[in-house]
């Protein structure tokens, strides 16, 4: 039986700032287990993963990496305005946004990109992740305030370092 609470992101580089200042994507690098899939909002998983689940289900690779790159790195030549991947980096952003739980699914989702002041930026969906994991008999039968006070040491340390940071 798996017992779960409501996933909560805090990042450096909000969303709203990256889908705000977007311009240009540059470089993705994007690492997740194909099981992850599976676990996917079926929208996103069909719109924009299918071919990595054909794969994984014929090849069964213990991850996925995708890299790609929109520039030759070192070079300083200008480089064109990618509408497709810019489309999908901000819908994947607006789904992110709107259903966080994807979010823990991936094990590395980060974008080089060109902001609109033309200054390259990272967005990294993942970094300063913060995890905190407590072994529960599986048996035990709990309710969300016992997980809380399980945790809320650990956590309340996490938002005293968070928010003096």
């Amino acid at each position: 039986m798996v017992k779960s609470t409501e996933l909560k992101a805090l990042f450096t580089n909000s969303l709203e700032e990256t889908l705000a200042s977007l311009e240009n994507v540059l470089k993705m690098d994007i690492k997740m287990k194909p099981s992850n899939l599976a676990r996917m909002d079926s929208d996103i998983r069909q719109n924009y993963y299918s071919s990595m689940e054909n794969i994984g289900k014929a090849f069964k690779p213990q991850f996925f990496r995708i890299q790609t790159y929109f520039q030759i790195p070192g070079s300083n030549s200008p480089v064109e305005i990618n509408t497709e991947a810019n489309s999908w980096f901000r819908e994947m952003l607006n789904a992110f946004r709107g259903r966080r739980r994807n979010i823990k699914l991936f094990d590395k989702f980060e974008v080089k990109y060109k902001d609109i002041h033309g200054e390259e930026s990272v967005f990294n969906l993942l970094k300063g992740r913060e995890e905190i994991r407590v072994i529960v008999d599986s048996e035990r039968d709990l309710k969300n305030k016992e997980m809380y006070d399980l945790i809320k040491i650990a956590f309340d340390q996490f938002l005293v370092e968070y928010y003096n940071d």
